[in-house]
């Protein structure tokens, strides 16, 4: 017998995947199409393509960004974190995530190995706050591909390229991204270092920066 899931399910799950594919494309992540059809043999109530790391480095140089490769797996983390995040902060939170999770360890594996155990908890829990900023300031994307989801139940990377407002090889956030990278980049020496107020500082001027742009000082 074919399962059906309940409504507070498929939200859960149109929620979980517009997070994903909305955040990976503003942190410019290479990402593919997204999807809320059960797959019963997996246990995937739905899924979301975002392309191996390797896949991201090369768009990002193709396109002459030219980034520490640290920032492809903290961009996948913030993506991968993004799922449930954006569930619970729409009211839809049902857990579920167990792949994400694996995900999300695989990555922090290869990024942790500099740092203690310690400065890695405290810069993994900045990284979820960040994650619950980028999903607020970016909720009217996820509210629109999560509906759509929910209209279509697949929608293809073109499509959610359009409901992100993007257009083809072009991305509109390419500056937002560069600033979250920015203090991404520093925050684990900082940490390393115990050195608060730079962490703070960096989060202060980054912000600032956003302001000045929304303001149209720059």
């Amino acid at each position: 017998m074919t399962y059906t899931p309940s409504e507070e399910e498929r939200l859960h799950t149109a929620y979980h995947e517009a997070g994903h594919a909305v955040i990976g494309r503003i942190l410019t992540l290479t990402c593919g199409s997204a999807t809320i059809v059960a797959n019963e043999e997996d246990g995937e109530a739905g899924h979301g393509i975002i392309a191996d790391p390797y896949v991201t480095d090369d768009a990002w140089q193709r396109r002459g960004k030219y980034r520490q490769f640290d920032s492809v797996l903290i961009g996948r983390i913030l993506t991968y974190m993004a799922g449930a995040e954006a569930a619970e902060f729409m009211g839809h939170s049902q857990g579920g995530d167990g792949d994400d999770r694996r995900q999300i360890a695989h990555a922090m594996d290869n990024l942790s190995r500099s740092m203690s155990h310690e400065r890695w908890d405290r810069f993994e829990r900045r990284m979820r706050a960040m994650t619950r900023t980028l999903v607020r300031r970016h909720r009217e994307r996820i509210e629109r591909v999560a509906q759509a989801l929910l209209d279509r139940h697949t929608l293809s990377s073109e499509e959610i390229g359009k409901l992100v407002d993007l257009k083809e090889h072009h991305y509109p956030d390419e500056d937002e991204a560069k600033r979250w990278f920015a203090a991404l980049e520093l925050m684990p020496m900082a940490i390393e270092a115990g050195d608060q107020q730079a962490i703070d500082l960096r989060a202060a001027m980054v912000e600032h920066q956003r302001k000045r742009e929304t303001r149209g000082d720059v």
